[in-house]
Parts: structure tokens; sequence; C-alpha cells
């Protein structure tokens, strides 16, 4: 969130400090004012409220792309991957490249740049006042990526939708 903050004008909230409770973490930041735009009634904004809100997330999604930082991960949950194909794979969830969807096939046969990207900008993790985006919050799966990652995340989606009742 630091990075984001030091390198775009994205609303990003200053974090103050971890603590552990329960096993449980919690990070303490900065209050950002507004509501979740996740709670907000879209259909009930008016055309030129929403039109702002747009064009403000997409001038901060914008700014993501090009955010580039050399330090190297740490963290020990991923290895790197071997290269784009074994990303291909996971992001595919584990279908082969022959069994894709044609869309998915021509995708894979050229090379794409890394990009940083948010990782899950949704309304509940946006935060509005009036016509102004406050502040962009849960920046967990913030990340360097393939281009063409979100397009392979919603083809597969992350979750799976069931009929009710068959959880």
């Amino acid at each position: 969130m630091d990075f984001v903050r030091r390198h775009t004008t994205i609303p990003v909230p200053r974090a103050f400090g971890i603590f552990r409770y329960h096993n449980q973490d919690f990070l303490i930041m900065m209050r950002i004012p507004g509501k979740s735009l996740g709670f907000s009634e879209w259909k009930d904004l008016k055309d030129e409220t929403k039109s702002a809100l747009v064009a403000q997330l997409r001038d901060y999604v914008l700014q993501l792309g090009p955010a580039y930082d050399l330090r190297l991960c740490s963290d020990g949950f991923y290895r790197p991957y071997v290269d784009e194909e074994q990303m291909n794979l996971q992001l595919r969830l584990g279908v082969r490249l022959e069994c894709s969807r044609p869309e998915v096939i021509e995708s894979h046969r050229r090379p794409h740049p890394a990009l940083f990207t948010h990782g899950d900008i949704a309304p509940r993790n946006i935060m509005v006042y009036g016509d102004r985006v406050t502040g962009i919050l849960v920046w967990e799966s913030a990340g360097w990526y393939l281009a063409h990652r979100k397009y392979l995340k919603a083809l597969f989606g992350s979750t799976i939708f069931e009929p009710e009742g068959n959880n």
C-alpha cells in the first residue's frame, strides 16, 4: 500500500501497524471517509456521479500498470513461475491449452507484459463520498501479473457457483 501511495495518486489508507489477536492478524490503518460502493445503490446514483466515479477508477487502474518496483518477493508463499506457460496453466485451473476455448488458445500464442494490479477491485473495496473516490481498500492480492491474467480469471472464474441447495 505504501508503494502505491508513493508512486500513484490512488487514495490508499496509511497503515499504522499490525497485531495478532487469537491467531488472527489485524491491520490498523487510517479511516477513509465515505462508504463502500458495495453498499451504495449504484442504480440510484445520478449519471454525472457514475461518470465521475468511473473516470477516477479508470485513471487509477491505468496508473497501476506501469508501476515498477525492484524489490524481490520473499514471503515464501509462492515460487516464481518457470515461464508464462506455467502461470497460464495455473490461471486456467489446470485445463490443458488444447482443451481450452479458441479465444484462450489465441491469447496464449503471444507473450504478455507483467503489470502491477490491485487483484480485487470490486465495489466492496472502493470507498466513495459523493462523486469522489476516497479510497481503494484490500490490497492483499496486489502484485505483478501477466496482462491477460484478469481476462483468464474472469473467463474461468475464481468462485464456483452452484444451484441453491448444493452447497
